[in-house]
């Protein structure tokens, strides 16, 4: 078991700490109403009434690696700790920054390639935890990580982690978390990679837990040849509230970047998936994709998509694509015509939604981790 509180951190990181607390007395919360009718906001999160200090956790990780793994501030860190990896400077933002109670350094090494995927497993006994994971992948390195969240029995409280991954030129990283917390548990998770010259980012992002969850994930494409694929793909049920902001933002020559947000939303269930690709004037001959779709179980639940393309130089390629939809019932009859019922013709159907994106994934062991942990939500959405 791990508790973490009031600590000994170096010189630098409390005047980091103190900055931040100072800013997020003055900072204003995220928007929370997206034009006249979108509205996604928490039932209950007041930052102010958070207790700040210990957690309570159990974290397990693979010990059989190559990887370098620090818990605790080191000075590397301090890359991660500037202004640059900064998205929006909202309050939510400052109260993670000012009040971080785990820390995790991975480094994989110059010119290795990790054996085994890596993995990162949290079981929240007591938060609020706000994690700060901090990925430093060296140049011509090649890793997979997978990171998964579960709160057992805790109740009302509040999760928070921030993964800052440094792609090094040729590396190729694919980071998965899964975020799968109880019920009365706001989320929030916030994604930023910057990728240098040649480097392949691979973002997956399977959210399933929380009553609120706000997951961004944004890929900054420095180096020339850089790509990124982005995937975040959610379940929703009862009155579960996701708000999900993805981007790639181009900003050398020749990059390529592929954008796919992907939910199912039952019950009273509200999902919002907000989509950029930026493409900067000096970065000629790039190519930018991304797709929002979104599957509805009820008549209740609701779900909106607003892509956005930023286009400074015309020599690229770029699109956007989006599809909201109740299940197709003409389809549901064929499955109950050959002997389904109801709850399994559904449960076929958002298997099936699912299963071109794990089809897509090269990697066997992301895509089964990912396919056992769907069909285990599907059935959780039966079972209420």
């Amino acid at each position: 078991m791990i508790m973490k509180g009031k600590e000994d951190f170096p010189g630098w990181y409390k005047e980091f700490r103190e900055n931040h607390a100072g800013m997020f007395r003055q900072a204003l919360m995220p928007p929370q109403r997206y034009g006249l009718s979108i509205v996604i906001r928490p039932s209950n999160m007041d930052l102010e009434k958070i207790p700040t200090g210990n957690a309570v956790y159990s974290l397990k990780y693979s010990k059989d690696t190559e990887a370098e793994i620090t818990q605790e501030i080191a000075n590397d860190m301090k890359e991660f700790m500037t202004e640059k990896w900064a998205a929006s400077k909202h309050k939510l933002y400052h109260f993670h920054e000012a009040f971080a109670n785990d820390f995790i350094l991975i480094k994989i090494p110059k010119g290795i390639a990790l054996k085994k995927p890596l993995s990162i497993d949290y079981d929240i006994k007591n938060g609020p935890l706000l994690s700060n994971i901090c990925i430093m992948a060296e140049e011509n390195s090649e890793a997979k990580i997978f990171i998964t969240k579960s709160s057992g029995a805790m109740e009302n409280s509040f999760v928070s982690d921030h993964i800052r991954l440094l792609a090094g030129s040729n590396s190729r990283i694919a980071v998965v978390t899964v975020q799968d917390l109880g019920k009365s548990i706001a989320s929030i998770q916030d994604r930023i990679s910057i990728a240098g010259k040649g480097a392949s980012v691979s973002w997956t992002d399977l959210c399933l837990g929380s009553h609120y969850s706000k997951a961004d994930v944004v890929s900054r494409l420095e180096g020339e040849g850089a790509e990124s694929k982005i995937t975040v793909l959610f379940s929703g049920n009862d009155n579960q509230r996701y708000d999900i902001y993805t981007a790639s933002v181009h900003k050398a020559p020749n990059t390529n970047s592929d954008i796919l947000t992907k939910g199912v939303l039952n019950s009273q269930a509200k999902g919002l998936s907000r989509g950029l690709v930026r493409i900067e004037k000096n970065a000629y001959g790039s190519n930018g994709y991304e797709k929002q779709d979104c599957l509805l179980l009820s008549s209740e639940a609701e779900a909106d998509a607003i892509p956005n393309l930023e286009i400074n130089n015309h020599d690229v390629k770029c699109s956007h694509g989006s599809t909201i939809g109740q299940i197709d019932k003409e389809q549901l009859f064929y499955l109950m015509s050959r002997g389904l019922n109801e709850e399994s013709a559904k449960k076929k159907i958002i298997e099936g939604y699912f299963a071109p994106v794990l089809d897509m994934m090269q990697d066997q062991d992301a895509r089964e981790k990912l396919q056992a942990t769907i069909e285990k939500a599907i059935e959780a959405q039966n079972a209420d």
